[in-house]
This record gives C-alpha cells, sequence and structure tokens, in this order.
C-alpha cells in the first residue's frame, strides 16, 4: 500500500540514469590505467561518443585525495531525447567516480555542466577512477587537474564529517570560496540507531541537517549525533513488503492458512458475535480477504514486529528463532503476516484518528503521538498522502524520536519497504507548532510530501483478543475500545480548549 508517488519518481529517475547508462555501455568503455603519478586528462574539446575511464593512483599512501579540477574544466550541458529500436531514452555528457566522494555511503557522483569548474573533490584512499561519457552531439573543454594532494587547498571552505569515531575525519565536503552547504548523506546508523544530524562538537545535540548552510572561508567540524531506537535492527523483518505477495503459494494475492482463515472467521465471531459491532456482516466481508489482489502487507509487517516488542513472538515460536531477523519467508510465514494484516479493520476502532489537518484535534494528536514515542514507547502509525481512508495508505512502528535546533520535532520508523536491519531508518517531520508532518524519506529533511489524515496507537492489547491460537480473551478488546472512546474524548477537550 503506498508511497505511490515516491516509486514513480524513483522509477522515472532510475530509468533516465539507468537507460543513459545502458546505451554507453552498449558502445564499451575504454580503460586507461596511468602510471603513477599522471594525472587523468581529456582531450580539448572532447569529441562525441566517447566512453573512457582511467585509473588513477596517487605516489604515496593516504587516507584521501584532494582533487582540484582546472577552471577550464566544462562539459556540454544539453540533455537530449533520443529513441532506438521504440526505446526513449536521455543522453548527455557526464564525469562520474567509482569511489566514495562527498559521504562515505555513496559509490556513484556524477557532475554535469561546469559543476566540476575549480572544484575541489575529496576522495577516501589513494586511488580512484574518474570515467567520462559523451553522447553523439555537442562539445565542450573536457577536464584537466591542477593539483592532487593529500592535504587541501590553502583557503578553502571546508567541512570534516566526523561519523563514527570523534576522532577520525570520516569525509570532507569542498567549498572552495563559497558557503558551506551540508551534505545530503543517507546515514545508516549502528545496530539500534538512528542518524539525527550533526553537532559542532563531540556528544552534544543536533543542531544541522542536509541543505543547511555555513559561512564561507571557514572549516568546520560537524559529529553525526545518533538517536537510541527502542526496536532493533534484529528483532524486524530481514525481507520486504513488496515480497510478501508473491511468495509461493501466494499468487499475487493475501495468501493464509486454511487453519489461519478459519481462526480469524472464529475470532470475529468470538469478538463481535453478541457485542455492537455487526460480526456477521463483518466476517462476510473479511471472508474475501485471501481473494484480494496483493496491494502490500504493510500492516501486518508492522503489527508483527509491534508484538513482538510487546512479547507476543508467535513468529519465534513457530520458527524457533531467536529474533524476526533470522525468519525466512515462507507459505506459514506470509499467513502469519496476513492474519495481523486482517486485524487492522478490527484494531482501527482502537486507535487514536486525526483524519483532518488543519483541525485542533489533529495537532492534539501530532503532539500525543511524538511525547508517546519520546517517552519510550513503540507506535502503530498509519497515515495517507491523499484521502483518509479512500485512498491506501501506510503503517510504520516508530521506534525513536529527536528534536532539532529549530524546534522540528523528528520520529523515526520501521518501515517494512526499506532495510531497517542494516539501519536503514525512515523519517518523519513534525513542525515545531504540531500542525503539520512530513513524509522525509530517509533523512531527516530528505524532501517528502505532507501526511493528511492519520491513526496510532501505542496499545497491544486489542490485538491479543485475536490470538492466532484462539486463546483471546473479547473483553479485553471491549476495555481497551471503551477506553479509548474516553481518551478520545479527552483529546477533543483539551484540543477545544488549548486553541
Amino acid at each position: 500500500m503506498k508511497k505511490l508517488l515516491a516509486i514513480l519518481v524513483t522509477v522515472a529517475l532510475l530509468v533516465s540514469c539507468v537507460t543513459a547508462f545502458g546505451v554507453y555501455a552498449a558502445y564499451g568503455i575504454e580503460v586507461t590505467e596511468l602510471p603513477v603519478g599522471v594525472y587523468p586528462e581529456s582531450e580539448h574539446d572532447y569529441p562525441h561518443d566517447f566512453h573512457h575511464r582511467w585509473i588513477y593512483t596517487h605516489p604515496t599512501e593516504a587516507e584521501g585525495l584532494f582533487v582540484t579540477f582546472s577552471e577550464e574544466t566544462s562539459l556540454d550541458e544539453e540533455y537530449r531525447y533520443l529513441e532506438e529500436n521504440g526505446n526513449q531514452y536521455v543522453t548527455y555528457d557526464e564525469i562520474y567516480f567509482f569511489c566514495r566522494v562527498y559521504n562515505p555511503w555513496d559509490d556513484f557522483v556524477s557532475y554535469r555542466g561546469n559543476e566540476l569548474s575549480g572544484k575541489t573533490v575529496y576522495i577516501p584512499g589513494n586511488q580512484f577512477e574518474l570515467t567520462m561519457n559523451t553522447d553523439s552531439e555537442g562539445t565542450a573543454y573536457g577536464f584537466s587537474i591542477d593539483r592532487i594532494s593529500v592535504e587541501p587547498p590553502e583557503d578553502e571552505t571546508m567541512i570534516r564529517y566526523h561519523v563514527n569515531d570523534t576522532e577520525k575525519v570520516g569525509y570532507y565536503g569542498c567549498f572552495g570560496d563559497g558557503e558551506a552547504v551540508i551534505a545530503n548523506a543517507k546515514i545508516n546508523g549502528e545496530s539500534g540507531y538512528a542518524f539525527s544530524g550533526w553537532s559542532t562538537e563531540p556528544g552534544g545535540e543536533s543542531g544541522y541537517v542536509a541543505y543547511d548552510t555555513l559561512e564561507a572561508g571557514k572549516i568546520y567540524d560537524l559529529y553525526a549525533v545518533w538517536t537510541k531506537l527502542m526496536i532493533e535492527p534484529e528483532d524486524t523483518f530481514n525481507f520486504s513488503n513488496g515480497s510478501v505477495g508473491y511468495i509461493p503459494p501466494a499468487d499475487d494475492n493475501y495468501y493464509m492458512t486454511d487453519e489461519h482463515f478459519d481462526m480469524m472467521i472464529g475470532n470475529i465471531f468470538k469478538n463481535f458475535g453478541l457485542g455492537p459491532i455487526p460480526g456477521p456482516i463483518f466476517a462476510a466481508v473479511i471472508s474475501t480477504f485471501p481473494s484480494w489482489e496483493f496491494n502490500g502487507s504493510c500492516y501486518g509487517m508492522s503489527a508483527s514486529v509491534f508484538l513482538n516488542y510487546h512479547g507476543i513472538d508467535e513468529f519465534l515460536k513457530v520458527k524457533g528463532a531467536e529474533h524476526l531477523s533470522e525468519i525466512r519467508p515462507d507459505g506459514e510465514v506470509v499467513s502469519m503476516v496476513n492474519y495481523y494484516q486482517a486485524q487492522s479493520a478490527s484494531s482501527y476502532l482502537c486507535e487514536n484518528l486525526a483524519p483532518f489537518p488543519g483541525t485542533a484535534v489533529y495537532s492534539e494528536q501530532l503532539k500525543n503521538m511524538y511525547e508517546t514515542v519520546k517517552e519510550g514507547n513503540p507506535v502503530l502509525f498509519s497515515y495517507y498522502s491523499g484521502k483518509y481512508l479512500i485512498e491506501s495508505g501506510h503503517t510504520v512502528v516508530l521506534t525513536g524520536a529527536f528534536e532539532d535546533a529549530s524546534g522540528n520535532k523528528f520520529v523515526v520508523a520501521y518501515d517494512s519497504n526499506y532495510d531497517y536491519c542494516s539501519g536503514e531508518c525512515h523519517y518523519y517531520r513534525i513542525s515545531p507548532d504540531f500542525t503539520s508532518i512530513s513524509d522525509s524519506y530517509l533523512s531527516p529533511r530528505d524532501g517528502g510530501y505532507q501526511i493528511k489524515g492519520f491513526n496510532w496507537t501505542a496499545d497491544y492489547e486489542q490485538f491479543t483478543a485475536f490470538d492466532i491460537n484462539g486463546e483471546g480473551n473479547p473483553l479485553v478488546w471491549y476495555k481497551i475500545f471503551f477506553g479509548h472512546i474516553f481518551y478520545w474524548m479527552q483529546t477533543v477537550f483539551s484540543a477545544v480548549f488549548s486553541a
């Protein structure tokens, strides 16, 4: 379910890049391994359809190299949209490195136009590979290099980033005589931690994030700030939400075993048969669930991680595992995920609702949710980029919270679409006045869109009434349900009288 817009944008970007590289690869790339200490340089002006890679090795061992390009360095800036064998693709002239430039998580950085003119680039290690690709039209000077050194140029505006070691520089950002711009680095934390910004002193609070600017003419030391997460990476699934509907015997549907399906229907009648909710109607609707076209099981995966945190460890018992990350998906695992996916309907009535942005209740719910996470309680968070409940939404587990120097609040999540097991978190930014929350994708201020309606809960007991082994107590669900109504009334009262 979800983030369709983000997926489309990502695909579009990948297509625009990959298709161009595919065209270049078809022509082949010539490689020149230069004698030690000899600088790479293109022809001036460079030819069309030129695809070449230079391998440079520095004469001495070095932790990193400062490579300064000449002022003349330039490429033709035109993008060209071509068609070949019925396929459209984009071509352009570019220079790129196969190394870790700017930050230690990018193996590939591309430059076009005049972006390298007079610029210094820091490259870890004492060797790098520089590749130049040009298309069939337009030309310019190309590139030449004035200086390669283990020391930065004099009077260089520079940021020294300290990532995991306060005594060691992880990488450098060089900006000539201009202002410094903090890199948009997707930083994966160590186990159980999320990157939450940069501080100007070791152990300090987060004061800067990506795209913040710093005064020109200085050298800055920035230290990564980390937020401890409540749920360890090893206690989450090591497979993605998108794969659940296609793992045999699932066939683009919500596969469930007969045992789990019968338990789901039985629990519906047990919990709602005599209550205010029309159990038979609910059961009749949900009985078709396994045949629905697969549209994601993010709620089921998130609920499973959320419940595992609270000691409801059915996955571990069934699979004999110590941690969720050890579990490999099969038909039984998929069925259990979808069992909890179906519980989104019954849990919804016990969750805190904020359907309308711009209202006092919406702000109050945002504040309550943030403070709940900040106090050390994981939250099951479902949200919508479009119309609340009508358009598809997405569900994550909020596992950490922090605040930046500008008063923005952030919550960090396990997201079944991301590789949380490897430290990849999903960030959400809440405005200082709690009037809005934005999906910030992979880093504290990285793009994103404003979230519309949402619902959340830090309670887990309502799920136990639908115990997968049939041992649930219906009274528990009603206790949470009626307690939730009282909480809702408190929230409305607080929102109205504090507005």
